[in-house]
């Protein structure tokens, strides 16, 4: 890749220090500008320059960036101005960044042993998209044609009775082959009167669909192979769906299927069984309180589509005071940096903002928001219960690995991570006694806990791993998974 973000290597080394810069090249989202001219017909011919580096932000990393270097010469060396030069071409460029319906996010000013420099990272004005989000489990055994009816929703294909349409969503390439999910899916449906998917538009992404929507529907695909079921205990827990679609055989309610009912009866999130592949059954006696589809001929989709537009989420009360946002997914792109994939627990989380993330050790460390996107479209602020990823300024990378286990939060929600905890449970069953391994699922925790003693329907559990914390809150619910048993209890302490 041949653009270099200046911003994240010269301003992160502190740019006192430096000399020069690298010489300005053509492509990519940095400019150098000598001195930044008070005529009127110069800023617009600048503003449309500016417009063009933005754009190449977005490309390179997604975001509307650019980042501009004041009293610097093409080649890189500085041009010795004044102090009062540099604010006055300060002064000037903001009327550019106006033109351009843009904004200085951050502004720095260095003196060197000649002179004064700039730098100004500008952002462009996003649009404000509201939109109502809606987050659907896709739950049940395997081969009763979750990620097929996914397919299906979201691309607009039929299937061909063989799995074609499910290839669409897989991942992976042993999914494919074994027609298995063991991974979590999420992909999106947009509603506005009517549906609007992949194939609703020459333009088919996310993009496009959340631009035309006012709704929603995110789906998340969760593994039925009981052999994944950590992953899928780990999507309920940390993804909180609103509402659950459990796909069930039309006869019989296996072992798995009544998992599934129960762990959605007892974390509170309201669903509906879906029966599929009915055009390969003669004489089903419908019960009303299923729906039944074919992904092959569309019967029974009316339904389903009359089913998904009362879907509303879940409100629950918020702290308006604390920012939480829990990561579930962490990655790295080259040239972008550290992007963490969540959602917000409590108030909203804004660009600019300076939280902590952790646990390192009981350690957390402050970051610095510089990007938000929700549904690959870059937004300013991400409100409560709503998911999105972040990129981030993070000092220790190198020496301090991300988990999907961590948060950012604010100074105040440091008390709510624990080593221990009590847990309540309506009967204390599953061959549990003191000096038992017991894995918990809450949120985004997936740990070993050992039980240090049980006192009426009281289990106190520790982590096995030494000098670990994790994010426990009072009253939420947390799942106990001993062998192939389950429990759903409620954190007391």
């Amino acid at each position: 890749m041949k653009v270099i973000l200046y911003e994240r290597i010269y301003i992160s080394m502190d740019l006192d220090k430096l000399n020069y810069l690298p010489e300005e090249i053509e492509e990519g989202n940095v400019e150098y500008k000598f001195r930044v001219s008070s005529y009127k017909k110069r800023q617009i011919e600048l503003a449309t320059q500016l417009i063009w580096r933005l754009e190449e932000g977005y490309l390179e990393n997604g975001s509307h960036e650019a980042h501009y270097y004041i009293g610097v010469n093409d080649d890189g060396t500085f041009g010795d101005q004044s102090k009062d030069e540099i604010n006055a071409s300060i002064i000037n460029f903001e009327k550019v960044v106006n033109i351009a319906k843009a904004e200085m996010a951050k502004i720095s000013l260095f003196k060197k042993k000649k002179g004064y420099l700039a730098y100004i990272k500008v952002r462009k004005h996003e649009e404000i998209k509201n939109f109502e989000e809606v987050k659907v489990a896709l739950l049940g055994g395997t081969n009763n044609g979750k990620s097929t009816t996914l397919s299906v929703l979201t691309y607009g294909y039929t299937d061909n009775g063989l799995g074609s349409a499910r290839k669409n969503v897989f991942r992976y390439d042993h999914e494919i082959n074994s027609g298995e999910t063991s991974s979590i899916k999420t992909e999106i449906l947009g509603y506005n009167d009517t549906f609007i998917n992949y194939s609703s538009s020459i333009k088919n992404s996310w993009k496009n669909i959340v631009e035309n929507s006012s709704t929603i529907i995110n789906f998340i695909d969760l593994p039925g192979n009981p052999k994944y079921i950590k992953t899928t205990l780990f999507g309920l827990n940390a993804y909180k769906p609103d509402f659950a679609y459990i796909f069930v055989e039309p006869k019989e309610t296996n072992f798995y299927t009544k998992q599934m009912i129960y762990l959605c009866e007892e974390l509170e999130i309201p669903y509906k069984l879906l029966v599929t592949k009915i055009d390969l059954k003669s004489n089903i006696i419908k019960d009303h309180k299923k729906l039944y589809i074919s992904n092959v001929t569309l019967e029974g989709y009316d339904k389903l589509y009359e089913s998904l537009r009362t879907l509303k989420p879940i409100k629950k009360d918020i702290n308006e005071e604390s920012k939480h946002f829990q990561i579930n997914e962490v990655i790295y792109i080259q040239e972008v940096g550290i992007v963490l994939i969540g959602k917000t627990i409590d108030s909203y989380i804004e660009v600019d903002d300076k939280l902590y993330i952790g646990p390192f050790d009981d350690k957390f460390y402050e970051v610095n928001i510089e990007s938000i996107h929700q549904k690959q479209i870059p937004i300013k602020r991400l409100n409560y219960g709503e998911s999105g990823s972040i990129r981030i300024n993070f000092q220790h990378h190198e020496s301090h690995n991300i988990s999907k286990h961590m948060h950012l939060i604010s100074e105040d929600k440091k008390i709510n991570f624990k080593s221990s905890l009590k847990v309540s449970i309506d009967e204390v069953e599953m061959g549990i006694g003191e000096g038992s391994l017991i894995m918990i699922f809450t949120n985004n925790v997936i740990e070993m806990t050992l039980v240090e003693k049980i006192v009426g329907n009281i289990i106190h559990l520790k982590f096995i791993k030494p000098n670990i914390s994790r994010y426990l809150k009072l009253n939420d619910k947390i799942v106990l998974k001993k062998d192939d048993s389950i429990k759903v209890g409620t954190i007391v302490d």
